[in-house]
């Protein structure tokens, strides 16, 4: 690989792709269809147009301008040519959703909005050569989350955060991508991803392969783009690389990210797994997967984004101990329409929950709002369904715990088609765990809800009697004892459900009571339909309507 240019640290992005047009001008740089690609040098003519255009307006430094295009080269080509006119692009691609797009063309407050029809004129124009002075603190673009727990926020990221980015993937002193590479993209446009990619090509000369969606789920579709467009390399969730294998088109080389990457080894293909946030615009950790082993580390920060761990009071937690996972970037300035810190002061919290091994390397154990506590102990999901996997042989579980002042509930979700005894299993998994830790519950589900960013949206994954949050509008700070008989007592839930708990009895006995009452529901002869086992304390229930 001709290196000189990644190596000149100093160079920005776009200084480095210039590098990349006058050294391989035909050589390609971004692919959509395996007959619709543009080289460096196109890339370069299409984004002089877009800059001739911006520069007419008198957009520059500070002003958003925001794209509404079809998915692929046009995109592509206006990152690079309002990079030139040094100003900020937001991206969103016709046919996604209607509401999310108005939404981010208000909130951002750009200065200049292009669709499809201001497009054909931007085409027509003459490329207009070179670029603006950039400023490493000028924004460059606003990448939004995804929004699942109200508006997506916009995240303001500058132009140092595209060479951090570059930087991040440079592992001991050498990039994991070659000039040669055809790197896989199958994310959204206006995900944080694409920047990433697009600066892998400004810095290595690698080209990127934005896949259709038609594509994406496929196997037969996918299989055959990948061979069409040559593709070698790219980043997968574990589900699609799952989902995928084997490839017909040998790869060099695989990213795999957003998803644990448990078990997950191909031989003979170099293989890391990754892990960043939209917040971050580049990879916070990365680590190669030498051997099948869980959990997977997402190893160190290769970039000059530091990394830490960090506790409730925001003290720094060494090896060991579990925190939640924290790093400071300087050009990132935080979200649109909060007051922006300094740069020496940009600290974010991901909500991540991780740890580190013995040699340092970062582990992603879930998200600190998923953990739950059942009796005063603070449990990992994570580490729960990874007992679960090695007793049960299911691979695509979601553990979940709700809480409920003395009650608890650990439930398994998962699509295996595997029958299982949660008796026998409920026996194999106490020499692995805990007993508190030991899941209740396990419910097979046709398949798990999913984000637009391909990720399970685990916040809509609920057990048989609802999201626990319905039963915290009742303020007693007891449950409420309502009747009790020799072998058990029954408590008041609120919201039409009542608990009934058994004394000193084993979850064997629990289970063949919980089995008894579902049938005498579906057969008609009891009105209570029992939806699912409970812990209270040390003890037993079953939790039913009244």
């Amino acid at each position: 690989m001709d290196d000189i240019h990644w190596k000149n640290k100093h160079a920005t992005a776009l200084q480095l792709l210039e590098s990349w047009v006058i050294k391989t001008p035909d050589r390609r740089a971004v692919v959509f269809e395996p007959g619709i690609s543009a080289t460096f040098k196109e890339l370069w003519e299409l984004s002089g147009k877009i800059y001739a255009y911006l520069k007419s307006q008198g957009i520059g430094a500070e002003d958003v301008v925001m794209y509404h295009l079809p998915r692929g080269i046009e995109l592509y080509a206006c990152m690079t040519g309002t990079m030139r006119a040094g100003a900020a692009f937001v991206m969103a691609e016709t046919g996604a959703d209607a509401e999310r797009t108005a939404f981010i063309r208000e909130d951002s407050g750009c200065s200049l909005y292009v669709d499809e029809e201001r497009m054909k004129g931007i085409l027509a124009l003459e490329p207009l050569d070179g670029y603006e002075s950039i400023n490493l603190h000028n924004l460059l673009y606003i990448a939004y989350t995804s929004g699942t727990t109200g508006h997506p926020k916009g995240v303001l990221h500058e132009y140092g955060s595209l060479d951090n980015a570059w930087k991040s993937v440079i592992f001991y002193g050498k990039p994991i991508l070659e000039n040669t590479d055809t790197y896989l993209n199958t994310s959204p446009i206006h995900f944080v991803a694409t920047p990433i990619c697009f600066s892998f090509t400004c810095a290595f000369g690698c080209a990127v392969a934005m896949m259709p969606y038609k594509c994406r789920n496929d196997e037969g579709a996918f299989s055959d783009y990948l061979e069409r467009a040559e593709v070698n390399c790219g980043y997968l969730t574990p589900t699609l690389l799952r989902k995928h294998l084997p490839f017909k088109q040998p790869w060099r080389m695989c990213v795999l990210a957003s998803e644990p990457a448990d078990g997950l080894y191909i031989p003979g293909v170099k293989c890391y797994n990754c892990y960043a946030s939209t917040e971050s615009g580049c990879w916070l950790g990365g680590y190669e997967i030498k051997k099948p082993m869980t959990p997977v580390p997402v190893g160190i920060s290769h970039s000059d984004v530091v990394v830490s761990l960090v506790d409730e009071d925001e003290n720094e937690i060494l090896q060991g101990d579990i925190g939640e996972v924290c790093f400071k970037t300087p050009f990132v300035r935080g979200y649109i329409h909060q007051k922006t810190l300094p740069p020496e002061d940009r600290i974010f919290h991901t909500k991540d929950a991780g740890k580190k091994d013995k040699d340092g390397n970062l582990i992603v154990v879930g998200r600190i709002d998923e953990m739950f506590k059942v009796n005063g102990y603070r449990i990992e999901p994570a580490e729960v369904e990874s007992a679960v996997k090695s007793a049960s042989g299911l691979e695509h579980m979601i553990v979940r715990g709700f809480a409920y002042k003395e009650m608890s509930s650990i439930t398994v979700f998962f699509t295996d088609d595997i029958e299982l005894d949660p008796v026998i299993l409920h026996e194999k998994i106490f020499k692995l765990l805990p007993e508190y830790m030991i899941p209740n519950n396990y419910i097979r589900l046709n398949e798990f809800p999913i984000l637009p960013s391909g990720k399970i949206d685990k916040q809509k994954i609920f057990p048989p009697e609802g999201n626990w949050d319905q039963f915290k509008n009742d303020a007693a700070p007891v449950l409420t004892l309502t009747s009790k008989c020799e072998n058990y007592e029954v408590y008041d839930m609120g919201c039409g459900k009542e608990v009934k708990l058994f004394k000193n009895a084993t979850f064997g006995q629990i289970w063949r009571e919980f089995i008894q009452m579902r049938k005498a529901y579906e057969r008609g002869i009891s009105k209570q339909k029992a939806h699912s086992i409970v812990r209270f304390g040390s003890d037993y229930g079953i939790l039913t309507d009244i």
